[in-house]
């Protein structure tokens, strides 16, 4: 508001500080208004530190600040981001929701191996337990299961202590739970300390085998495009399985649902997805997100929702053979990755990779065409040219 902001300095995923893992960036200050300040990519720590002109600078104006997240798109690849942040409809305007998988405040307790169609090995306790197969459905964790076109050794289970029914999630009562699933039951009362204790104590009430927060019981069962929330490039995939999935926590974290709007199921999940997946909007993604160590980055709602989306006119003959061509290729992805983790032979693995390869470069090339992109601008999104 009072136009105070001088200079900053961004240190993207670099650690600045040996001893704790921070992402750090210099802000300055200044009393005078200021018309501009000036923005610093320091790319490369260590030459900073010995020059700190190095670099890529660029002044913004004070007046693109605002109370939102702020952007600062810099470099050769400004002028593309800024055209493809301002078209009009987003992943936000044809989504019903992205959301973050289960909270259950007790993962050791309600996560379990699957060991048969009904034996479960319990985390918390080391043993096996015989569960009704009802109340257990697979579970994804994050970036363990959920790669690019693919889930993957989907080992774990669920308990799920709720009653799906015309889209709502209900919690079993005690006396359900007693007559139709003892065993479950019984699983949970020898857990039910464990399960009080949640948040301090708060759980000591009759509900104390409910999850921890109620949020997205009733969306797992629906089909969707499944994402990890921290990974080093666009992993998003299909659900058709009703897999479950967590929405944060250790052993490969959590990860984020999709869900179209009805209005708009006729563009297909398939074509949201080559265009997720894509080169150009995976860079689109990585302009706004959050940068960690090793060159992952985050992926969720936040990031999702001002992600430009090129809709179809599907009483345009053009359009529609777009949509449909891409829709064709990104299901030969699914099944090609499929294939691939059902076979254990490396000479038929690398062909199955080529052919993955050429399909996903087809994709890529189809994407740009819709969005338009110059020559000048895919050698930005590939990296070929002065970013």
């Amino acid at each position: 508001k009072g136009k105070h902001l001088a200079e900053v300095v961004h240190f993207g995923d670099q650690q600045v500080f040996a001893n704790a893992t921070t992402y750090t960036c210099l802000l300055f200050l200044n009393k005078q208004e200021q018309e501009y300040f000036h923005f610093v990519k320091a790319h490369h720590l260590s030459a900073w530190q010995n020059d700190s002109k190095t670099g890529i600078p660029e002044d913004i104006e004070s007046d693109k600040l605002t109370n939102d997240e702020w952007h600062f798109v810099i470099g050769a690849g400004k002028p593309l981001f800024e055209r493809l942040n301002h078209m009009p409809i987003k992943l936000e305007n044809i989504t019903s929701k992205i959301f973050q998988g289960l909270v259950t405040g007790a993962d050791a307790v309600f996560i379990m191996e699957k060991l048969s169609e009904k034996a479960y090995q319990s985390a918390i306790t080391g043993k096996t337990y015989h569960i009704e197969a009802e109340l257990m459905h697979p579970l994804c964790k994050g970036s363990v299961n959920l790669k690019r076109y693919h889930i993957i050794n989907v080992k774990k289970s669920i308990l799920f202590p709720y009653h799906l029914k015309d889209g709502t999630a209900k919690l079993l009562s005690l006396s359900e739970l007693q007559q139709h699933f003892p065993k479950a039951w019984a699983y949970l009362l020898k857990n039910q300390s464990q399960l009080e204790a949640r948040e301090a104590g708060k759980w000591q009430h009759e509900k104390w085998y409910a999850f921890g927060r109620s949020q997205n019981l009733s969306e797992m069962e629906q089909e969707k495009i499944l994402t990890p929330s921290i990974s080093n490039q666009a992993s998003f995939t299909f659900d058709k399985s009703h897999y479950y999935f967590v929405g944060s926590g250790g052993g490969g974290g959590g990860g984020y649902g999709i869900l179209l709007k009805e209005q708009y199921r006729s563009l297909s999940y398939f074509y949201l997805l080559g265009l997720l997946n894509s080169k150009l909007l995976d860079w689109f993604i990585k302009q706004i997100s959050s940068p960690f160590r090793g060159g992952y980055y985050s992926y969720n709602r936040q990031y999702f929702e001002p992600i430009p989306i090129r809709t179809i006119d599907f009483d345009n003959p053009t359009d529609k053979a777009n949509h449909d061509q891409l829709v064709e290729w990104v299901e030969q992805m699914l099944a090609l990755n499929k294939q691939r983790a059902a076979n254990n032979d490396p000479h038929t693995q690398k062909i199955i990779e080529r052919r993955i390869e050429a399909t996903d470069k087809q994709i890529d090339q189809l994407v740009y065409r819709l969005y338009d992109l110059t020559k000048k601008e895919i050698e930005i999104v590939e990296k070929k040219g002065d970013c």
